[in-house]
């Protein structure tokens, strides 16, 4: 199985904010004890467990194509067809995939079009985009989405303005899957919520729902300087502009009191800080305004027994159990009763029925039932007796 890694990044905890490097780096522990080997084409300085690590970008070259980008750039931005180190990676992935490919191999495309061409350049070989949680129309792979909710989104749409075949190769309907994002569970300890604080962990940007968290900052405002209550502690870790997609709204008119304002920002968090920062946390928020294909670090919330308090849409419907492992909320009264209401939730329930969907374990064998049913294509194919989905 080659897996062509994101070439935007290495793949170590210095990216561990990228979702998609992060299930790079995941992979091949994940699927090795049932059998799978694992080939990664990445960049110098990666460390993937229980792969073999084929290196295209030297040190050298990587830093020259990607500079260190502050805080408030992000670096998914330069996952695209055409950045500066996009040829070069492109053209030596071509080289080392023809050395090694067989027929009948699995090439797996994790971020979607960005190695397209290899689709034509090895069709003797099965090609999987391997976890769609990104807006890219169908290129000629497999397809497997992070939620029903995205699959679904993106079958209803394309239906609606016919911009995709249905039977275009990769969008059959039988030949789909859904898998979630996956976790390493060591990596995420079950924590106490000592910190009493409301943690927001993701990209710093309006989609992501900046003005919902500040208008329930200043909610919370008004209400202590009513009470004279203190104010409950807000911390924002990601990447973006703080200062202006949410401090700019916090603070504007009616300007709220600076006393009754306890707000944090820590930038990116890397590696184990993660699992201390949400787990610390009396609760998350995922105020998404768009359909969310997963969101990650929600779930990496509750898999250390923090409630996730999010939208009522999207993947939230999948990982979000209403009243166990958090709240979905529709209005601004739904958000802070629901911040208070998680107090009462036994985290180490919300650990461990997260823990159980999410773990590597588990999404081993539903990627494993999926490869299995597109590898009997070269036989019986839909028409094979056998299931590996129903025992």
């Amino acid at each position: 199985m080659h897996m062509v890694a994101c070439f935007h990044t290495i793949l170590t905890d210095d990216y561990s904010h990228c979702a998609f490097s992060g299930k790079c780096r995941r992979w091949a522990k994940m699927m090795k004890p049932l059998g799978w080997d694992t080939i990664v084409y990445t960049n110098e300085g990666s460390i993937v467990p229980d792969a073999t690590v084929v290196n295209l970008l030297n040190a050298e070259e990587f830093a020259r194509f990607y500079p260190r980008k502050d805080k408030t750039e992000f670096h998914g931005n330069h996952a695209v067809i055409g950045e500066r180190g996009w040829p070069t990676f492109q053209n030596r992935l071509i080289v080392e995939l023809a050395k090694r490919v067989q027929p009948g191999d699995f090439i797996l495309h994790p971020f979607g079009r960005a190695h397209e061409q290899l689709v034509a350049i090895f069709p003797q070989c099965v090609h999987v985009e391997s976890g769609i949680g990104y807006s890219d129309k169908p290129f000629g792979a497999w397809r497997i989405f992070e939620s029903q909710a995205w699959r679904h989104y993106h079958w209803g749409h394309w239906d609606h303005d016919g911009s995709v075949a249905r039977d275009e190769k990769g969008q059959n309907r039988f030949y789909s899957w859904v898998v979630p994002n996956y976790f390493d569970l060591d990596d995420w300890s079950i924590g106490d919520g000592r910190g009493d604080y409301i943690v927001y962990m993701g990209r710093i940007t309006p989609e992501k729902g900046m003005p919902t968290i500040g208008a329930i900052i200043r909610e919370y405002a008004k209400r202590c300087k009513a009470t004279q209550e203190l104010p409950p502690r807000f911390v924002y870790a990601g990447q973006g502009n703080f200062e202006k997609e949410v401090m700019e709204y916090i603070k504007s008119d009616p300007r709220p009191d600076d006393t009754c304002l306890n707000i944090e920002y820590v930038g990116p968090v890397h590696g184990r800080k993660r699992s201390d920062l949400i787990g610390n946390a009396r609760c998350m928020l995922m105020p998404s305004n768009f359909i969310e294909p997963f969101a990650g670090s929600g779930v990496e919330a509750m898999m250390c027994g923090t409630p996730l308090v999010s939208v009522n849409y999207g993947a939230f419907t999948e990982t979000v159990i209403e009243g166990v492992s958090g709240f979905r909320c529709n209005t601004l009264g739904d958000w802070c009763n629901a911040i208070e209401a998680t107090k009462k939730l036994d985290r180490a329930k919300v650990a461990s029925v997260t823990r159980k969907r999410y773990s590597l374990e588990a999404c081993a064998k539903l990627y494993d039932q999926a490869f299995r049913q597109l590898d009997d294509l070269r036989r019986e194919g839909w028409y094979s007796p056998e299931s590996h989905h129903v025992n």
